[in-house]
């Protein structure tokens, strides 16, 4: 069963398509934005920034993800080939100074959670899902089919979270790609003749985790000093 799913996300990551992809603010990401049981679930907190997201927009729903600083509501700059750059360390025992963020804004665009699968595929250990609405059914101990009307998703996640043994002293690169395929089989009738056969889209992004500044600079004296005695 695993061997298909990891069959499938392959094909999907071969097919997705990445039109109308962008960098910059999602529509609303905001500590302000109401919930509204069973069809809104926004990020909620305090003090969020939006930006820095990883865009992408079709069927007049806009899906975005990026990372940002744990307990800071900043995100992290990008670099470039839509890699965000943090430094090791923990943000709390066993858990990375970053979390990454997803949102699915579905509302105005007629669709919600029973009309696609919604995929996250990360080389992060137990945080891939395959269908969003079941695995947060199931992480929330819900009845299946409970967000069917589900229209706004946002979430902030730990890599350090669902035991994924992450070291957050060890350097690394993380990939993320989320994926929305539509379920041609829940739709609207009159919406099935012409969405039948349209591909899945998708965003993506990497994290690189590199030394803090204080190891880099402590490797850099001990080189040098190596050099100078090597010189002796």
């Amino acid at each position: 069963m695993l061997k298909k799913l990891l069959l499938t996300a392959l094909m999907l990551m071969i097919t997705v398509s990445f039109a109308s992809a962008g960098i910059g603010p999602v529509r609303e990401w905001s500590s302000d934005t109401p919930v509204v049981p069973g069809s809104w679930s926004p990020i909620g907190g305090s003090g969020q920034v939006n930006g820095n997201f990883m865009i992408q927009e079709e069927y007049g729903i806009q899906i975005g993800i990026r990372a940002s600083r744990r307990f800071s509501p900043d995100p992290l700059v990008i670099l470039n080939d839509y890699k965000y750059q943090i430094e090791t360390g923990e943000s709390a025992p066993g858990q990375p100074l970053w979390n990454y963020e997803i949102n699915v804004d579905m509302r105005g665009s007629g669709y919600s959670f029973k009309d696609f699968d919604i995929a996250l595929i990360t080389n992060v250990p137990n945080h891939s899902f395959y269908n969003g609405q079941q695995a947060i059914e199931t992480n929330f101990n819900l009845p299946a089919g409970s967000l069917d009307n589900l229209e706004l998703v946002q979430m902030s996640m730990n890599p350090g979270f669902f035991d994924s043994g992450i070291d957050p002293f060890a350097q690394g690169r993380y990939d993320f790609e989320l994926i929305l395929e539509m379920k041609d089989n829940n739709l609207p009738a009159p919406s099935k003749s012409s969405k039948v056969g349209l591909p899945p889209f998708a965003t993506a992004m990497t994290v690189e985790v590199v030394p803090e500044p204080t190891t880099m600079a402590l490797l850099s004296i001990g080189g040098l000093m190596f050099v100078k005695r090597k010189r002796k």
